[in-house]
């Protein structure tokens, strides 16, 4: 997991994007309360003003956490089944749909108001969506990611209360952690999805080896693949992306801005020192790194 200095500035770079972008997003979909009287009682209603017809159910947070770890559990073993399986079109299909759904409800927030918006957002998502999947490269596959995650985030941060994103990091911090360093699960879900799926849900960073420009030279040159030539890779999960942001999220729509903005500034500062830090040729689970700067970052913001 040991890179450069580019690199990493690289990968720093675009999650904080991420993070910025998720703001922008959310911001354009705080929830209201609306107070309407009803048969001479007044009542309140919380509107979240998605588009697409889509609002998060009601319901309290603390069985918010439970539905989290439900539907974590259950995408783990469909996962599993479909790794085990080998069903590609099945899993295509899924991520398809979430990132149809993810690009829409965050290109409807970034554009400007017009006649026919959710049409043009939901029409240039389909566009990037395909792009992406069909004859994706590293620049069109990154620059989706930034967009595709603030719009699961949309979906995901009402539900959630400061508390809870809390609760659900630092769980997710325990699997992560037994994931990468005693199943191995994540390494092989990785290889799985770039190898057999063609789709990598997270940043994905190609570059070559110091050294070994000449030899793609000459590769180009000659049509043939030169020995010595090697490619390295910069990755990093949507979850390490996501978790992050639905925590910037939830204490964004409790809190304002500034204490949001210390969880963007303790989440990055971790993931600094992960990559810093890191040895060569060894993974590690970037989540409990990254829920530790999530709560630096909040008791900050506290002061």
């Amino acid at each position: 997991m040991k890179h450069s200095l580019r690199i990493i500035f690289i990968v720093l770079a675009l999650f904080c994007i991420t993070q910025f972008l998720g703001l922008l997003v959310l911001n354009e979909y705080r929830p209201e309360v609306l107070v309407f009287t009803f048969n001479g009682t007044e009542l309140n209603q919380t509107v979240h003003n998605l588009p697409y017809g889509l609002e998060p159910p009601q319901q309290e947070p603390t069985y918010a956490l439970a539905s989290f770890i439900i539907a974590f559990i259950i995408a783990i073993s469909a996962l599993v089944l479909i790794m085990k399986t080998n069903l590609i079109l099945v899993m295509r299909i899924w991520f398809a749909t979430v990132i149809v759904l993810a690009l829409s409800v965050s290109l409807y927030a970034l554009l400007p108001e017009h006649a026919g918006k959710a049409l043009t957002a939901f029409g240039l998502a389909l566009i990037l969506s395909a792009w992406k999947l069909v004859k994706g490269n590293k620049y069109i596959h990154n620059a989706t990611e930034l967009l595709i995650y603030p719009g699961i985030a949309a979906l995901l941060v009402p539900l959630l209360s400061v508390k809870t994103i809390f609760l659900l990091l630092i769980l997710m911090s325990f699997y992560d952690a037994w994931a990468v360093w005693h199943s191995g699960f994540m390494q092989k879900l990785a290889k799985y999805q770039m190898s057999e799926v063609k789709i990598f849900s997270g940043l994905f960073i190609p570059y070559m080896v110091k050294g070994t420009h000449s030899l793609l030279q000459k590769a180009k040159k000659t049509g043939k693949m030169p020995k010595g030539l090697k490619i390295q890779v910069a990755i990093l999960g949507g979850g390490d992306l996501i978790f992050p942001l639905l925590c910037t999220g939830a204490v964004f729509f409790a809190q304002g801005f500034l204490p949001a903005l210390w969880i963007i500034v303790g989440s990055t500062l971790a993931l600094a020192y992960l990559l810093l830090a890191s040895e060569k040729s060894k993974f590690y689970p970037a989540l409990p790194y990254l829920t530790v700067g999530c709560i630096f970052g909040y008791l900050v913001g506290l002061l």
